[in-house]
């Protein structure tokens, strides 16, 4: 076992500054760093490894993302529960739901036209793809499509409000 400690004085330093800039938490960096040398050590064949360096990075790369999700999972029981305690009418609700708005309209005007109004109508006016498709002419196939592209492009546009205002961005 005296390669593990060698491995660990050699990128103890490096890989704490890497987890505390990842996340912030100096002692939950050092948990994360232990689990990681924990799982070295109980690798049946750690001696098979050939890139231990690149081992050791890519498990604590691993070790963070799943401390994310673990807090990111949390937050969301959390923010439930807010909501459930939190009137509707709220002053912070009615902004939140007005910037909200005014984000997915600026966001819904930026999309080609086909894609704004397969969008719009199957989604905020509840139509159907038949109904829609008899309207305009348009086959269902081609109608899902292009709703299709108008939710990626969304998604994409509106991810980082999303992040800041609902995700409280790490």
């Amino acid at each position: 076992m005296s390669g593990i400690t060698e491995l660990f004085k050699r990128f103890r330093q490096t890989l704490t500054d890497y987890v505390r800039w990842q996340i912030g938490d100096v002692s939950d960096a050092e948990d994360i760093l232990q689990d990681v040398f924990l799982c070295l050590t109980l690798q049946r064949d750690a001696e098979e490894i050939e890139n231990v360096g690149a081992w050791l990075w890519r498990a604590t790369r691993n070790r963070i993302i799943d401390y994310r999700r673990k807090r990111r999972a949390g937050r969301l029981t959390d923010e439930k529960e807010d909501r459930q305690t939190a009137p509707e009418d709220a002053p912070e609700m009615k902004l939140l739901r007005k910037l909200m708005w005014q984000q997915l309209e600026e966001a819904l005007a930026e999309l080609p036209e086909e894609q704004r109004k397969a969008f719009v109508e199957t989604e905020l006016k509840g139509k159907s793809y038949q109904q829609l498709s008899e309207e305009t002419g348009v086959t269902i196939a081609t109608l899902v499509s292009r709703k299709h592209y108008a939710k990626q492009r969304l998604r994409q546009r509106l991810r980082n409000i999303y992040e800041e205002l609902i995700m409280d961005k790490e």
